[in-house]
């Protein structure tokens, strides 16, 4: 297994010998950790997965304007369905890809039918190369 470099910045050219000195111009990436009701709407510049406790799952950046990226953990059971299902394996057969536009609204804890309490999201995207949104 090869690991490769994580994430530097997306303004950061990966092909270009490595300088410490153009990662620290760049604002570090920010972990999303909504409130209910808050939204984020970006361009999806990364899917990766995370291992944390035994657990795998996906990582999305958001690039939000032009240098800003956020970093969301899609650990629950919408967010992570939902990445999961549209997985940018290839264009022809997933939805999601790099270069999309996402967005997503925390609605805040849901009780599931089995009395169970998760974390709600409303999830859209739109394809960079069809312009067509699609809600998850």
């Amino acid at each position: 297994m090869t690991k490769s470099l994580p994430l530097l910045h997306p303004l950061i050219d990966t092909r270009a010998p490595f300088d410490l000195s153009v990662l620290m111009a760049h604002a570090p990436p920010e972990r999303w950790s909504p409130e209910e009701g808050e939204r984020i709407i970006g361009e999806l510049i990364s899917v990766r997965t995370k291992v944390a406790f035994g657990a795998a799952s996906p990582v999305i950046a958001l690039l939000i304007g032009e240098d800003r990226y956020v970093l969301i953990r899609c650990s629950g059971v919408v967010l992570k369905r939902f990445v999961e299902e549209s997985a940018p394996t290839s264009r022809e057969d997933s939805e999601l890809g790099l270069g999309d536009d996402v967005a997503i609204r925390f609605n805040g804890m849901v009780l599931s039918r089995a009395n169970r309490e998760y974390r709600h999201y409303d999830v859209a995207l739109r394809r960079a190369d069809t312009k067509r949104w699609i809600y998850g």
